[in-house]
């Protein structure tokens, strides 16, 4: 091919691509290419832009069902339900056997509150594919939420015989059983589960709260230890285990449990109130009004921390503490004697003669029981939040403590099957690093610097365009005049600099195919300079992010690309020996080919070399969770997030509760 058919070649994609002219008019010549482009979009988890491909094409072709049906994944993606469903009923007016739209359909309208909808959609899918556990567990799931309790337990009865390890269902039986007043039924449920799911913490902190209610205090401790284990950053766990635990005198085991919740959510009310009445019961007085002090920051009006700081106060010789403290009782409370007399020993204390008078005239008026207050007891029982009775000062504070029939409630809010890529980080290794441009405006969060001075050699060319090395999936809307201007400015036509920006200008939209086509012409011109290095690895990315998106199982085309990849990482590796991006690729490449231990140490060898590489850390985390290794699992994890890559905590979350 002659220069001048590439010269032309490079100007009409750059017209199309670069000059900011409507997609519209390419969807009207190859909507199939723009289809693809938006499903490459959807992939990357850029729901916006896979819209605007996807308007593009039902605008040229709006006879085309598919279009529908993927736009209607991205909008239900970004919550609009509505949306989505509208999307959903076009496509299916077009084409009415779409089992998979159906599906789609039936989870926006749960979240519309169309129901019966819902279940007309599942049921349709059911009618076809009679073994989808998912659609089976979500129209059972409708049915609870309509109180057809019938045919809720009917349902999940049958999921069970099918899938009897399907922790789901029998939560939902359990809470059936709680709303029927049948608690003995439910826990039989909960100990069937316990046996399929030996680690459900769910059920344990249901075989916890029952025991706590029996007054199994040693029973209870156990069960909601066993729930720790594997949620060990749910505070309600702390809270109910500090309960049991107080309940049989472990009361610095239950002060540690009250300091983790503290730790998890340090304004929590209850974990502070709690914890300084154990604190006073053995003594520890002065951490303990730390504690009330905390609470009356929070709640000025909460008389009952107010009591217990004024007699700690008291006891500590803080005397004109205790007397502004019952001064403001006695406000709220002219008639709480008790208050009198020992605001009287205070004053007395500090030498208030005449306010001790008056304060023992009021008592001895009234021939109060001076024993009132004296000594604190033993705690055992537990009041509720809006009990205020100074009688009930020394009794720990229990959440909603009645609250076991319906502590499953959140578990079926929002927990309908194919939702869980919403609620949850996907388990999916971040891409591979490739070039992108930072345009003035975009938000785009880049964890590593990624610096490559061969990248600095290309942002000169481009007379300091910002061009950045990055494992983010990106794209790029519309390439401004300016820039445009300036690249045919300081850019020969055919030159492999033009050549490589225009393929990240591609890549940016999702078109790898084209993106490829031009990388595969320069690549073939390259020569030994700072372009050949990026080139190849430009190249490598291409086809990694092209393959990581792909649905179809074409076995043959993914083993040539694999060839590819590793040709042109060892070009690569040649020009930049030790190259943490090269090596970070490659074992994007190598997880790619199944071989996550050979991915894993190739990771580890460029985590030696940059050991603040949160990508790399990230990566390895999925890796070693999809191993089964589990504690170096959290640890990469955990340092991916403390490096600035925070989703890394969402996973970090999900593999405590599994």
């Amino acid at each position: 091919m002659g220069g001048d058919t590439i010269r032309l070649i490079c100007k009409s994609l750059f017209l199309l691509y670069a000059w900011g002219v409507s997609v519209s008019l390419y969807a009207q010549l190859n909507t199939e290419n723009v289809i693809v482009m938006g499903r490459n979009a959807l992939g990357a988890e850029d729901y916006v832009t896979a819209i605007r491909y996807f308007n593009e094409v039902i605008e040229a072709k709006p006879f085309l069902e598919k279009p529908y049906y993927y736009r209607a994944y991205a909008k239900f993606l970004l919550d609009d339900y509505i949306g989505s469903e509208a999307d959903c009923s076009s496509s299916i007016r077009i084409n009415p056997y779409q089992v998979e739209v159906y599906r789609l359909r039936g989870l926006c309208r749960s979240h519309i509150e169309n129901v019966a909808g819902a279940i007309e959609d599942y049921t349709y899918v059911l009618q076809r594919f009679p073994n989808d556990q998912a659609t089976r567990f979500n129209r059972g799931l409708c049915y609870f939420y309509l109180h057809e309790n019938a045919k809720a337990e009917a349902e999940m009865t049958d999921i069970l015989k099918r899938w009897p390890g399907m922790a789901r269902a029998y939560k939902v039986l359990i809470q059936l059983a709680f709303n029927s007043g049948d608690t003995v039924k439910a826990m039989g449920i909960v100990d069937t589960l316990l046996w399929y799911r030996p680690a459900d913490s769910d059920g344990w902190k249901l075989r916890g709260q029952y025991a706590l209610e029996r007054q199994e205090y040693a029973l209870s401790d156990t069960c909601l230890t066993k729930a720790i284990v594997t949620q060990p950053n749910n505070y309600e766990l702390y809270l109910l285990r500090a309960l049991a635990r107080n309940g049989y005198n472990r009361l610095g085991a239950s002060i540690s449990d009250y300091d983790k919740v503290i730790s998890l959510i340090p304004e929590h009310f209850v974990a502070h109130y709690n914890r300084g009445l154990l604190r006073a019961l053995i003594g520890d007085n002065n951490r303990a009004i730390e504690d009330f002090s905390f609470v009356l920051n929070e709640e000025p009006n909460n008389i009952l921390a107010r009591y217990n700081r004024a007699l700690l106060r008291q006891q500590t010789g803080d005397f004109n503490g205790a007397v502004n403290d019952f001064t403001y009782l006695l406000k709220q409370y002219p008639n709480f004697l008790y208050g009198y007399l020992v605001r009287a020993q205070c004053r007395r204390r500090l030498g208030d003669i005449k306010g001790a008078l008056n304060d023992e005239s009021m008592v001895a008026r009234a021939n109060l029981d001076v024993t009132f207050g004296q000594r604190r007891r033993p705690i055992k029982k537990v009041r509720s939040m809006d009990d205020h009775r100074f009688d009930h000062y020394d009794q720990l504070i229990g959440e909603d403590t009645d609250s076991m029939t319906r502590s499953l409630g959140h578990l079926f809010a929002k927990d309908n099957f194919g939702l869980v890529q919403k609620r949850y980080t996907e388990a999916h290794l971040l891409p591979a690093f490739i070039l992108t441009f930072l345009l003035p405006g975009t938000e785009r969060r880049y964890y590593s610097d990624a610096y490559l001075p061969e990248v600095q050699y290309l942002e000169k060319k481009l007379a300091n365009e910002k061009i950045r090395f990055t494992a983010e999936m990106n794209q790029l809307n519309v390439i401004p005049n300016d820039m445009m201007e300036k690249i045919d400015t300081v850019m020969l036509p055919d030159s492999l600099e033009r050549q490589l920006v225009l393929s990240i200008i591609l890549s940016d939209a999702y078109n790898y195919e084209k993106a490829l086509s031009v990388l595969n012409k320069s690549n073939g011109e390259a020569k030994l300079n700072e372009t050949k290095f990026l080139i190849h690895l430009q190249t490598a990315a291409v086809i990694l992010r092209q393959n990581q998106l792909q649905t179809d199982n074409n076995v043959e085309r993914k083993i040539n690309d694999l060839l590819r990849v590793e040709i042109e990482l060892n070009k690569a590796e040649l020009l930049s020996p030790n190259n943490v991006y090269v090596l970070y690729n490659r074992a994007c490449w190598a997880a790619m080919n199944g071989d996550n231990v050979m991915a894993i140490c190739l990771l580890k060898k460029s985590l030696d070399i940059d050991p603040r590489f949160p990508e790399a850390y990230y990566n390895r985390g999925i890796l070693y969770w999809q191993m089964g290794d589990i504690i170096h699992a959290k640890s990469d994890f955990s340092r991916a997030g403390e490096l600035g890559l925070f989703k890394a905590y969402n996973l970090l979350k999900q593999i405590v509760s599994n």
